[in-house]
């Protein structure tokens, strides 16, 4: 199930190359023939854009000459959108600025026949995010009926997610902006006991601007316990966020408006160091997680009460 939008020129058509030179200057894109795929490494937010094949249409309802009207309209649209639904949602945050930046780059007007859509004429931002967020309730649904009682369902807050998508999305510029070299680690997500939370890394105590997870993962390679009189081999701790945000506010301050925590110095304080050798290993192994597979926890849950009602 997805959410498909063609698009075409207000006026004239589209110069193919135009479009690939388009592409190839915008970051996150890869072309192969005909298709456009968008997959942000950091947000792990995908989808793509197509010159669109001929497309088929719902012939129970339609006689021989509307469906080869129908057609003939789909494919006066030689551009297609496609972004997957039963996806969090800040997938449709990261894709509809892309898609209006093409339609504004190249004037286009759109054709959408999703339920709560823009439908034929000019192209809203607005309407694309209420389409894809009306489809995309649809898809959860759809899942929940078809959910195996024994598959896990990674899921979390909405505020929770869109706020890790926002750090990892401009964690480049929020480094650029500190200008100083502190690690800026991203938020990953993780499963522990078939439940999802959120983790960074910190290494060795080192300088770091980091946001508030559920857990912090301490890799100790230079700071590492010793045992014996002899210090262990590398290893990693996870570590509660209520644990690491004393130590981090001791030793720091808190900036971007008590989003992040910034500590900077030139060696780990002792009391950082001890605190990171210090660490128990934890029980668990962290699993880790594509963004696509941790789901918005309020529109799961309603859908998964109806279920049982």
């Amino acid at each position: 199930m997805s959410y498909d939008l063609y698009l075409k020129p207000r006026n004239g058509t589209i110069d193919r190359t135009a479009l690939t030179q388009y592409f190839t200057n915008r970051p996150g894109y890869k072309t192969e023939g005909g298709e456009v795929w968008y997959l942000n490494e950091e947000t792990g937010v995908y989808f793509y854009f197509n010159f669109a094949e001929k497309t088929a249409v719902d012939s129970k309802q339609a006689t021989a000459e509307e469906e080869a009207e129908e057609e003939d309209e789909f494919q006066s649209y030689p551009i297609a959108f496609n972004l997957n639904y039963f996806r969090p949602s800040f997938f449709v945050l990261e894709a509809e600025p892309e898609v209006t930046a093409l339609v504004r780059h190249f004037d286009l007007v759109a054709m959408d026949p999703q339920m709560d859509g823009m439908g034929v004429g000019d192209y809203s931002a607005e309407k694309l995010k209420t389409g894809w967020l009306y489809g995309n309730d649809t898809g959860y649904r759809a899942y929940i009926g078809l959910q195996k009682s024994t598959e896990p369902v990674f899921h979390l807050p909405g505020e929770q997610l869109e706020r890790s998508w926002h750090w990892n999305r401009h964690r480049d510029n929020f480094y650029q902006s500190l200008g100083v070299d502190q690690f800026v680690p991203m938020i990953m997500f993780m499963a522990r006991d078939n439940q999802a939370v959120t983790m960074s890394v910190w290494p060795d105590g080192i300088p770091v601007a980091m946001t508030p997870v559920d857990y912090v993962c301490i890799v100790r390679k230079e700071h590492t316990p010793t045992r014996f009189f002899r210090k262990q081999p590398q290893d990693m701790v996870i570590v509660p966020w209520a644990e690491v945000e004393p130590v981090l506010l001791a030793h720091g301050k808190s900036i971007a408006n008590g989003k992040a925590i910034s500590v900077n110095y030139t060696t780990p304080p002792k009391e950082v160091i001890k605190f990171v050798t210090s660490r128990v290993k934890q029980d668990w192994t962290p699993v880790r997680l594509r963004a696509d597979q941790v789901l918005n926890s309020e529109i799961y849950l309603r859908f998964a009460e109806e279920g049982k009602e």
